[in-house]
């Protein structure tokens, strides 16, 4: 089930969109009340350690998934998505193994949204007609092309072929849209619109919360689809209670719940002594936990020196007792 090619109707000058079940179901579980998606890079560092990192996040409760499909020109990435893609391109991964990979996730779990994120120039090649047809078939909701406007041919073709499909094409918008614009982005999204509150390319910034909230209130005057945000940065002191959970009571069961996320762990350590340099000088694993993979990974590339940190005093015991 999902959208068909005209999906809103006007009702009181609002424009009410009609959502695939997917992301109607998302949506309207209240449970939990804040929708978290999390980004991807599609096929980084491997297929199979992307898929086992997905699988972790599904797992602890991810409503929507955003995998990036991978390109040479990704304009809108910042230096460390953008080495992530360089890497999956140098490592012979393409578009049809990211779609592969979608194919497994939805194989994983029936409910998770799944979108696509990518650039236009992946869609030219592929072709678009044929690109809907296949990420269809391997069960994903939308997607999302980050340099395309809504005025340019192929984007039209591939918004039409998604709806068609039952399928979504999210647009972005930002507190710098004018009104007419904004009105335009609205009539030919569907799923739902992300709201872009920071300029430039992505990485770690922060957005100002009250242009945020004011922003949303001017989508919603113009229609009840879902706004989703990039998150917004928070400054102030770390939360005592979070440290002191830490120390006495998540320090007590953290082995048995290392264990049970290996896959996931295995992946992230790979990943760093792929890239880190060989018998560096030093090597400093900051929260360290019980100093089990600190160990790991220092012998792994043979570093000189082993510095852990951990603001827990009793993580802190656990690793003299493992490290003798």
């Amino acid at each position: 089930m999902g959208v068909v090619k005209k999906i809103w109707i006007l009702s009181k000058n609002i424009l009410v969109k009609i959502l695939s079940e997917r992301f109607k179901k998302i949506f309207e579980n209240k449970n939990p009340r804040t929708k978290l998606v999390s980004y991807f890079v599609g096929c980084y560092p491997t297929p199979d350690q992307s898929f086992e990192l997905i699988k972790e996040a599904i797992d602890n409760g991810v409503s929507i998934l955003e995998i990036g499909y991978c390109t040479s020109e990704a304009s809108a990435e910042g230096p460390v998505i953008k080495a992530a893609h360089d890497h999956v391109l140098k490592s012979g991964y393409s578009l049809n193994d990211t779609i592969k990979l979608v194919d497994k996730i939805r194989s994983y779990n029936k409910d998770v949204g799944i979108l696509l994120m990518g650039y236009i120039a992946n869609l030219y090649k592929y072709p678009i007609k044929q690109f809907v047809d296949d990420i269809k078939k391997a069960g994903a909701d939308a997607v999302l092309v980050v340099d395309a406007p809504h005025e340019l041919k192929e984007e039209n073709e591939l918004r039409d072929a998604l709806n068609d499909n039952g399928l979504s094409l999210i647009k972005l918008a930002a507190p710098t849209t004018d009104q007419k614009r904004l009105e335009d982005i609205i009539k030919i999204s569907s799923g739902f619109i992300y709201q872009v509150n920071v300029s430039g390319v992505t990485g770690v910034k922060s957005a100002n919360e009250t242009d945020v909230a004011n922003f949303v209130k001017r989508i919603k005057k113009l229609t009840n689809i879902p706004v989703l945000l990039w998150k917004i940065g928070h400054e102030g002191n770390i939360n005592v209670d979070s440290i002191e959970y830490y120390n006495e009571h998540f320090s007590v069961t953290y082995s048995e719940k290392a264990r049970s996320r290996m896959n996931y762990l295995d992946a992230i350590d790979a990943l760093i002594i792929e890239q880190a340099t060989k018998a560096p000088k030093a090597y400093l694993d900051i929260g360290c936990g019980d100093g089990r993979r600190t160990r790991k990974i220092s012998q792994s590339i043979k570093a000189k020196k082993t510095v852990g940190i951990d603001n827990s005093e009793k993580m802190l015991s656990f690793v003299e007792r493992n490290l003798d």
